[in-house]
């Protein structure tokens, strides 16, 4: 029988590259060497850098890349993964990405999960300089990271395989957020740690953070506490905000440290190394108790039924047909298993059969807008005279996450802030002829309009016009002097306006 040749491409490789992309150029000699089958059956093995047995892998590059284990260790997220598991569980899931053998408990994730499934993800950027420095198509395997959507190295945006067409390599990136970053930038860092000692890693992080007792048990709720503000403020995508709210994430946390027979999900891990690098480098204990004047409150996604009330009529009995419409308004899985009188699973199950994924993340993110908008409103109409740094101190939540989600609406509520006081800025004098004052005016008044047609006020008076813009009534009658003032407060409807002297009347002694 003839020998059949393999032609193994030579030249180096860039780092980071992921071991499935090295086995993508051996396709046919990979097939034929382990069997059609049993390289299918790893195809979503530690979340899908690792496609077939890595030592075999090895020998068909002849050690050009190393041998099975420095493949496991710098190519492949097995480490990611690895840190979750029970002890009892690393041998075999070692045995099954090295020999391609050997039982495997894949990680499982909430329905409404999108980043769980298993994609194949591209940075134009490090694609570019893979295919200009060494003429090859790569890929990396921190992009492969559930939860991840940038790249860790130049903060852009990634790319799904599936939307790769001509000129992706020419496309300007988009640059991404200060939150998705440090989430990218975390899950990188749970990647390189070893398994074997991240536990005691993480308590010693807690212990230095003050989160540990004298007697090995944990703050939980100080942890609790510091664990939903970081979430609320890291303005992470709904479905990880969900995944983060929840309401067994920090006993899980805790008992995962505590233990090694107990698995916890990776993105767990990330959360936690995210929370701890930011509660370090505050510089605080966060067990203290914090002053009362710089104690933040306001809005934040703290219950695990989702953020707020149910959006629907608690005492109906619905049916699952109306499933896509209880998703629609903003439930969660939880709120519907207890609307249609079945198990939470059962919804989970139907949400996936059918598809529902999108709908849900949709009517979830709408029901956190609709939230945010309305502490932002309220803290707002409580202190109209403050501009979006003082409020912020009030409603901080809101804000950052208004700002990584709903930009657009925010930036038309921008509140009016007026100086407490009749000076040069309420009465600049016959330099401006009233241009400014009526400009400021017109803006107020525009506020209250919008107000009355949504119903939050009847009508525009002099005394809200006062509290809007931060001023006295004598100052709003003097502004009457210019006629383009005038002309506003008539259109709007605040006639009879008294006339004042040139200088405020004086109190009799």
């Amino acid at each position: 029988m003839a020998s059949q040749k393999t032609f193994v491409p030579l030249g180096p490789r860039p780092a980071f590259e992921s071991a499935s992309s090295l086995a993508r150029a051996l396709r046919a000699p990979l097939a034929q060497a382990a069997g059609v089958g049993r390289t299918q059956g790893m195809t979503r093995l530690a979340f899908g850098t690792v496609d077939c047995p890595l030592r075999l892998l090895a020998a068909l590059y002849a050690g050009l890349v190393g041998s099975g284990e420095q493949l496991r260790d710098t190519r492949t997220l097995f480490a990611f993964c690895a840190i979750g598991l029970a002890r009892r569980e690393l041998d075999a899931f070692n045995s099954r990405v090295l020999d391609g053998g050997g039982p495997v408990r894949h990680w499982q994730l909430p329905a409404w999960f999108a980043g769980g499934l298993v994609a194949r993800k591209l940075c134009g950027t490090c694609s570019g300089e893979a295919w200009r420095t060494f003429g090859i198509e790569a890929d990396f395997y921190p992009h492969y990271a559930p939860g991840v959507t940038v790249c860790w190295q130049h903060e852009t945006a990634l790319h799904l395989a599936t939307e790769m067409g001509p000129g992706f390599l020419d496309r300007r990136p988009r640059d991404a957020s200060a939150s998705e970053i440090a989430f990218a930038r975390s899950s990188f860092v749970v990647a390189q740690m070893d398994p074997k000692q991240a536990r005691g890693v993480f308590r010693a992080r807690m212990a230095q953070a003050g989160y540990c007792r004298p007697d090995g048990r944990y703050h939980a709720r100080p942890l609790r506490r510091d664990f939903e503000a970081f979430v609320a403020q890291a303005a992470l995508p709904p479905p990880l905000t969900r995944l983060a709210t929840l309401p067994t994430r920090c006993a899980r946390i805790c008992a995962w440290l505590d233990d090694e027979e107990r698995r916890l999900h990776p993105l767990y891990i990330v959360l936690l190394d995210g929370f701890l690098a930011g509660t370090m480098a505050a510089g605080r204990s966060p067990v203290c108790l914090r002053a009362p004047g710089h104690a933040r409150a306001g809005w934040a996604v703290k219950q695990a039924s989702g953020p707020g009330p149910c959006p629907v009529d608690r005492r109906r009995h619905y049916e699952r047909e109306e499933i896509p419409a209880l998703l629609g308004r903003g439930c969660t899985c939880a709120e519907i298993a207890t609307l249609i009188r079945t198990s939470q699973a059962t919804v989970h199950r139907i949400v996936r059969e059918r598809g529902y994924r999108g709908l849900c993340d949709a009517g979830f993110a709408e029901r956190l807008r609709q939230r945010a908008r309305a502490a932002w409103l309220s803290v707002q109409w409580r202190y109209p005279w403050m501009s979006t740094n003082q409020l912020q101190r009030y409603e901080p939540n809101a804000l950052a996450w208004l700002r990584a989600h709903d930009a657009q609406w925010l930036a038309t509520q921008r509140p009016v802030a007026w100086p407490a006081g009749r000076s040069r800025t309420v009465d600049p004098g016959p330099k401006g002829q009233g241009r400014a004052v009526a400009a400021r005016l017109r803006q107020a008044l525009a506020h209250l309009q919008a107000e009355v047609r949504a119903g939050l006020r009847r009508r525009c008076t002099r005394r809200a016009i006062c509290r809007l813009m931060g001023i006295d009534e004598y100052a709003l009658a003097r502004m009457t002097r210019w006629p383009g003032v005038r002309r506003l407060l008539d259109a709007a409807g605040c006639t009879g306006v008294r006339d004042v002297p040139d200088h405020p009347p004086r109190r009799s002694p």
